[in-house]
């Protein structure tokens, strides 16, 4: 006779284990996966926010655009912190990112001079880091995990030396922010103006930040060049304005298209400022209108190179499907990117392929085509 006593005792004793089977397994299972979280360092406060604040207007757009269908399944979460354009601040932020954070991905929206601070700490950890704007010439030797979005100074610098023996100036004196960005500016410059028969007569620097430069400018008047490169952030209008009060009347070069506000605080000692920047391109994701929609206003400085240094990222996860670094790093060689300043193309170095320049004059307060 089958024993019911022993038998419910069995099967009581296979339903707990079921049990306890079905609870460590649902222990184990996988919580639902976060969104990809991306590092974002960048100047957002002090006098270089404005920067700051226009590549994150770039960087906002491109989120909204990649969480409309996501990514791999998961959302884009850009974690920012402010470096108030400060090297140690940028390095230490870097670390955090890295060390503490456990971010894949670094977006280092910043100058040049904190960029390059930081920047080494991508290679040696194999963080993926995308530049949007720092030019600095030497940050094409960062690394195989670092990349550029905007051209290197190297091609803007000897086609400003060019620009220069082009408008006829035989003589030219440079005046520069003393960072990696204005030294290797002043270096690409003489070296283009002086093979082409310029002369350099004169060179002087100054500190981020200064607001006296008579002292320099003194040295610069009493050298009389036909020209002055003049490579200045904030500090631009006001020393606009010392030259006019100087009486000095040499023609002005500027490296690149400065923010609409510089340019306005300038006032009419601006006119005429002489710059190269980057000729129109195509625009592949609407970039002006999505802007436009968003903030009311046509798109501010270096806003669609903030944009496009997270498309790119998102592209390349997409087609390498994970965000291992290795994997982001090689899919980021291969990639083609159509964005919002154009076809995106990495060399050898991780460098931005150039993109065509042309001369802007300022004409009533504003950058306009050089005839």
């Amino acid at each position: 006779m089958v024993n019911l006593k022993k038998t419910s005792m069995w099967v009581a004793g296979i339903i707990v284990v079921l049990v306890i089977i079905a609870a460590v397994s649902a222990s184990q299972k996988p919580t639902e996966i976060g969104p990809i979280k991306i590092g974002v360092f960048t100047p957002l406060t002090g006098d270089a926010a404005v920067y700051g604040e226009s590549l994150k207007k770039g960087l906002t757009l491109a989120v909204e655009d990649a969480n409309k269908d996501g990514v791999l399944g998961r959302k884009i979460e850009l974690v920012y912190e402010d470096t108030h354009l400060d090297n140690k601040t940028a390095v230490n932020v870097m670390n955090k990112f890295i060390s503490i954070d456990k971010f894949p991905i670094i977006i280092a929206a910043e100058g040049s001079g904190a960029t390059t601070a930081a920047v080494p700490l991508a290679d040696k950890t194999k963080t993926i880091t995308i530049i949007p704007v720092a030019s600095a010439a030497s940050l094409k030797d960062a690394g195989d995990y670092v990349f550029r979005v905007i051209p290197s100074d190297d091609f803007r610098g000897l086609q400003l030396g060019k620009l220069a023996n082009h408008l006829g100036y035989e003589t030219a004196a440079i005046f520069y922010v003393n960072d990696d960005y204005g030294i290797g500016i002043r270096d690409l410059f003489k070296s283009s103006f002086t093979a082409l028969g310029g002369q350099v007569v004169g060179m002087e620097s100054f500190a981020s930040g200064d607001t006296d430069f008579r002292s320099q400018l003194t040295k610069v008047k009493s050298v009389n060049p036909d020209v002055i490169l003049l490579a200045a952030r904030k500090e631009f209008s006001v020393i606009l304005k010392q030259l006019k009060t100087m009486s000095i009347v040499s023609k002005v070069l500027a490296p690149e298209i400065l923010d609409s506000d510089i340019i306005k605080a300038s006032g009419s000692v601006g006119e005429g400022v002489v710059t190269l920047g980057f000729a129109s391109t195509t625009d592949y994701i609407g970039f002006a209108d999505k802007y436009k929609t968003a903030y009311g206003a046509t798109p501010a400085l270096y806003s669609d190179f903030g944009y496009d240094a997270l498309g790119i990222i998102v592209a390349a996860i997409r087609d390498s499907g994970s965000v291992d670094s290795t994997k982001l790093k090689n899919d980021l060689y291969k990639i083609e990117y159509k964005g919002a300043t154009g076809l995106i193309k990495f060399d050898q170095n991780g460098e931005v392929m150039p993109k065509p320049l042309i001369t802007y004059i300022v004409k009533n307060g504003v950058f306009v085509k050089s005839e």
